[in-house]
């Protein structure tokens, strides 16, 4: 899995009392296609009337769906 995270924060200070903090956060950051297990379900072989099988109806050995994707959260926080 190439799971690659990402943040950046910066925090300024406004005056004695007072802080302001911004922070952009990547999960998954490059987005690379992880995708989720083939399935393996012999019984989901679909075969023709000659008995071979089908490869554009079955769904043997395909992968039917992927992990999330890139995830991208902003925030701020006021300290005082």
């Amino acid at each position: 899995i190439n799971n690659f995270d990402l943040i950046v924060s910066k925090r300024t200070r406004l005056g004695e009392r007072y802080a302001l903090e911004l922070r952009f956060e990547a999960f998954n950051a490059l987005n690379h296609a992880q995708f989720a297990t083939a399935d393996l379900n012999l019984n989901n072989i679909v075969r023709n009337a000659d008995g071979t099988a089908d490869p554009e109806r079955s769904t043997f050995g395909k992968f039917l769906s992927t992990l999330e994707s890139r995830v991208i959260q902003l925030g701020a926080r006021f300290s005082f």
